[in-house]
């Protein structure tokens, strides 16, 4: 009784801003981008900026060759007066055609100011995806203009690509309209760039270190230092041979006279051979015969999170990058990557290499291991699954011949938000809003003639809403209601017409325990149906100490007993000072009559003078604001604490265990029955502490944290929808 999905192929129109007939690492990374996406089993059309000049080229022949890949060209007098290329709106224009006459479901747009010529068409909502390589990651070089614009790009994009978990991180934090719509589209490679580990001769220390640079001339890409570097080495007793590979001079205004003294360095050097421009196999061939590629840039450069395409490639030809340490290339890498340039200079890590030379063979196998998921194969599996959780159509009611529609009630719908996506795709399924101002309000805000048009009614919180309409639903209408924790403490179920309500959905099972005692419904009629979660947003790789990093979100009311977490850390920093916690959401002086509320206000001013005055706890604890980019603040926890007294089903456990934190809940009523048993302690810190200890000094903390991620599994949004298709075609089949 699942839900089915479309059999259909999804349909992807891919635009850029690049020039055809420039070939350059923009234009081969849409190439790459359309065969891998044609991999991932979509139908997929390229609209380009302008026509193909060379029918012959390379980028010609890679297109062509793609299997059921639509090239889309301008006219002639499309681009004859505008130096050969389409405006920005020129083609936003093309896309709005090409969408209203395919039904196309997604279109992927690289560049800003590309995407900012697609906001305002009609057709194109809900089907934008941008993917954003070129846009400042430091909040000093970004205008006020720029966070405007990426701000209404975010707001009307379904998926925001983005190139690396470090840029997900910083525009999830900056931008709370992008967190939940970011997908990950990292830079990729063909699989047959993987070649076998073949023996080289450099292991020979008598062998001179033979270096390889691919690419554009670039000053802040140090390709001037690197003709320089066989000089320097010799002035070190180090024999040192440089190849390059390229044609493509970049002109800088650092300099005037840079490109010429470029130029000159690469004909007149000792030790340096400047091959120029050349085909794709042969630069495969010289990069895999290399000791070392590299890929050594200007500080100001490598600060990015963007991932070079070269250092992929040289990786997987096994030659293995030199290149700066940073956070990118270290979760690329791994941190003991033994080729590493420490400060700004490559030449120290080249004499360490030249005494001991079996770094290389370190280096070059983990870095060919470490960059096989860039490989088209599982980029295509990747994005498969990021594209189709989105946009795949599911259907409850399969082919009926009349739309069902699904009425939803109530003051709040924040916990519906995945489910509510779910059903906005589903053909077979109209949905209805009835949003009531409050708990207690008296009627929503639907007039009674659309409401009698539903067929099934969905009461978000079991207040006022399930009240009014357990008393006026009319006959042929099913009526559900959901109940979390809040109401278990209010009057509304007693007054509750409970034979007019066909279904309860609880969200855990103490509260349908209680819901079953304190009214006359019906067991059978009690449905068991979590809040769900997007699991595979909150997947995403922990910073590296994560083990000692505890995390509770929601400190306020004090039921959430942050007392409890501080006890907790007290007793963990007597024993190493490393474990910290990261409390998230908004703080109790941000309440309204904060300053009047008696016991409240003086709870938390003991409570914060123990982290902002010298003592045990000084310096241990972090706060961060609330905001919607959970996913992201989970990277860094490595615990996810419930120090509750009460609960409904506290989703932020869920969230941090699908995040891969290993969860501690106190023993609140349900928390049992919501999450593993072995996790739920009673209250004490003590205990708890030597739990956590003795898990991190054992090394077992990934394994628990492993079994978190699969323990939640259940409470996916499309585990849960499930369920939910269940009961609805239960009902309206009954």
């Amino acid at each position: 009784m699942n839900a089915t999905t479309e059999s259909r192929r999804l349909s992807v129109l891919l635009c850029s801003a690049v020039d055809p007939n420039f070939i350059d690492g923009a234009v081969v990374q849409l190439v790459s981008l359309a065969e891998v996406l044609t991999l991932a089993g979509f139908d997929v059309a390229v609209q380009l900026r302008g026509r193909i000049e060379d029918r012959e080229s390379r980028l010609t022949q890679d297109l062509v060759r793609i299997p059921g890949l639509t090239i889309l060209e301008p006219e002639i007098e499309e681009v004859e007066s505008r130096n050969g290329l389409l405006s920005y709106k020129q083609v936003a224009e093309r896309a709005r055609r090409y969408v209203r006459s395919t039904k196309c479901d997604l279109v992927i747009v690289r560049d800003l100011q590309l995407n900012l010529a697609f906001l305002d068409i009609q057709a194109l909502r809900g089907r934008l995806c941008p993917y954003l390589t070129n846009i400042p990651e430091n909040l000093a070089d970004m205008t006020p203009r720029m966070r405007e614009q990426i701000a209404d790009v975010a707001a009307k994009s379904r998926i925001f690509f983005v190139q690396t978990e470090e840029a997900r991180s910083f525009l999830e934090a900056e931008f709370p309209q992008i967190a939940g719509k970011t997908a990950l589209m990292h830079p990729m490679i063909p699989d047959a760039a993987f070649l076998p580990l073949e023996p080289k001769p450099f292991s020979d220390p008598s062998v001179p270190l033979e270096l390889v640079y691919s690419g554009k001339f670039k000053y802040e890409w140090k390709t001037l230092e690197m003709a320089r570097l066989p000089a320097r080495a010799r002035e070190r007793g180090m024999a040192l041979d440089v190849v390059f590979m390229g044609d493509k001079f970049m002109s800088t205004p650092m300099d005037a006279e840079w490109v010429g003294r470029m130029r000159a360095a690469l004909e007149g050097t000792d030790d340096v051979t400047w091959l120029g421009a050349v085909g794709r196999e042969e630069s495969v061939r010289r990069v895999s015969e290399a000791a070392c590629g590299l890929s050594w840039r200007d500080i100001s450069v490598d600060m990015s999170s963007q991932l070079s395409t070269k250092v992929l490639e040289y990786a997987a030809a096994g030659t293995p990058p030199l290149l700066r340490r940073n956070s990118s290339h270290e979760a690329l890498l791994g941190a003991d990557y033994p080729l590493f340039i420490e400060g700004d200079d490559v030449l120290p890590t080249l004499e360490r290499l030249d005494v001991d030379r079996a770094l290389l063979e370190i280096g070059r196998r983990q870095a060919q291991a470490a960059v096989r998921a860039y490989s088209f194969t599982v980029r295509a599996e990747k994005l498969r699954e990021s594209i189709t959780r989105v946009f795949s159509r599911h259907s409850v009611f399969g082919e009926r011949r009349a739309r069902t529609r699904l009425l939803i009630a109530g003051h709040d719908f924040k916990f519906l938000g995945e489910l509510i996506d779910f059903w906005s795709r589903d053909p077979s399924i109209e949905l209805l809003f009835d949003k009531w101002e409050g708990p207690k309000a008296g009627r929503g805000s639907l007039d009674t003639e659309t409401i009698a048009t539903a067929d099934i009614i969905f009461c978000e919180w079991a207040t006022n809403n399930a009240v009014w309409y357990s008393k006026h639903k009319l006959e042929h209408q099913k009526l559900i209601v959901r109940m979390h924790r809040f109401e278990m403490f209010g009057d509304w179920p007693a007054r509750f017409d409970v034979d007019a309500i066909d279904a309860f959905v609880v969200i855990a099972p103490h509260i349908g325990e209680r819901m079953i005692a304190g009214t006359e419904i019906d067991p059978s009629r009690v449905h068991l149906i979590p809040n769900s979660i997007d699991a595979l947003d909150f997947d995403r790789p922990k910073v590296a100490d994560a083990r000692f990093q505890i995390g509770m979100a929601g400190i306020v009311p004090i039921r959430k007993r942050p007392d409890r977490a501080f006890a907790l850390l007290r007793e963990l920093r007597a024993h190493d000072e490393r474990y910290t916690l990261h409390l998230r959401g908004r703080l109790p002086s941000s309440y309204r009559d904060f300053e009047k509320s008696g016991f409240f206000r003086v709870y938390y001013q003991d409570l914060f003078a123990q982290i902002t005055q010298p003592g045990e706890l000084f310096g241990g604890v972090l706060h961060d604001r609330f905001g919607p980019d959970m996913a992201n603040w989970f990277r860094r926890v490595g615990w996810v604490l419930s120090p509750s007294t009460d609960e409904g089903s506290h989703q932020a456990v869920a969230e941090g265990m699908a995040s891969g934190a290993v969860p501690v809940l106190w023993n609140w009523e349900g928390a049992s029955g919501s999450y593993p048993p072995a996790h739920v302690f009673e209250d004490d810190p003590g205990r708890i502490a030597r739990h956590i200890i003795d898990t991190v000094e054992s090394g077992s903390w990934q394994t628990q944290a492993d079994a978190a991620k699969a323990f939640v599994a259940r409470y996916d949004v499309e585990t849960v929808h499930v369920r939910w298709t269940r009961l609805f075609r239960t009902l309206v089949e009954n």
